[in-house]
């Protein structure tokens, strides 16, 4: 989903000793760069994230909606705008629209934000910028967080970038 336009981030990969693949688009990418054939060791290992929700989702679920879904309105649909971080690419929306989302969130909906991690550590200034803002009850701000399919599954509506979020959400076909 990036690496397009800056292939520096790609190029990151002929450094490890092995990468892991989700599947022929990431391979065909990497070949269009020229920098699969200097990978030094790599495998097609599928969504195993997905995978390994599917087993354990009862306990995932459950923790989840203690940790986030029970300081919602549970009458409330829910949005989850989890935005990607500003790469060289300027691939992340969040910084753009943060204050006038939350400003148009009706209040018979909850939004989730989840904050990318890469957020904090590449635009601090904007990150902590935002826990200045007096949110309303329904939005609720989230970091830190790597369960996303049972984030997902509880959500009504996902809005994103260029977040690889997208993609998980599309099994849920909602």
């Amino acid at each position: 989903d990036k690496g397009h336009v800056d292939k520096t981030n790609m190029f990151t990969y002929t450094m490890q000793d092995a990468v892991l693949l989700y599947g022929s688009h990431m391979i065909d990418l990497l070949k269009t760069l020229n920098v699969y054939k200097h990978l030094k060791k790599s495998k097609v290992i599928g969504n195993f994230r997905l995978q390994y929700y599917k087993k354990f989702k009862k306990f995932y679920d459950d923790l989840l909606n203690a940790l986030i879904f029970s300081k919602l309105n549970s009458e409330n649909k829910i949005i989850l705008y989890a935005p990607t971080w500003r790469d060289n690419e300027n691939s992340t929306s969040f910084i753009k629209i943060f204050e006038n989302l939350i400003k148009k969130v009706p209040s018979k909906y909850n939004l989730i934000i989840k904050l990318h991690p890469n957020l904090e550590k590449k635009h601090p200034t904007e990150f902590y910028q935002i826990y200045e803002t007096n949110l309303p009850s329904n939005i609720l701000l989230i970091e830190d967080l790597p369960l996303i399919y049972p984030l997902l599954n509880k959500c009504d509506i996902y809005l994103g970038d260029f977040s690889s979020i997208g993609y998980d959400f599309l099994y849920f076909e909602k």
